[in-house]
């Protein structure tokens, strides 16, 4: 497998990831959006999300390479 196959196959293996906790992190943050809504509280939270999404994902990677226990 070639340095450029490995990239192709890490980024799509990043993207698929990322985009999976990017809709569930956003999911939390409306929740949050709209029940901060009703107090009157403004929150704006969308780049945390999106970043915190794709730490999660590259976390969740590198995990996968790591063995546990014997």
């Amino acid at each position: 497998m070639s340095f450029k196959e490995k990239l192709i196959h890490e980024l799509k293996a990043i993207l698929s990831t990322s985009a999976y906790f990017i809709v569930w992190f956003g999911v939390l943050m409306l929740i949050k959006v709209l029940l901060l809504k009703e107090y009157r509280i403004e929150v704006y939270e969308i780049s945390t999300a999106l970043i915190g999404a794709l730490v999660v994902a590259k976390v969740l990677l590198v995990m996968e390479k790591v063995p546990l226990g014997s």
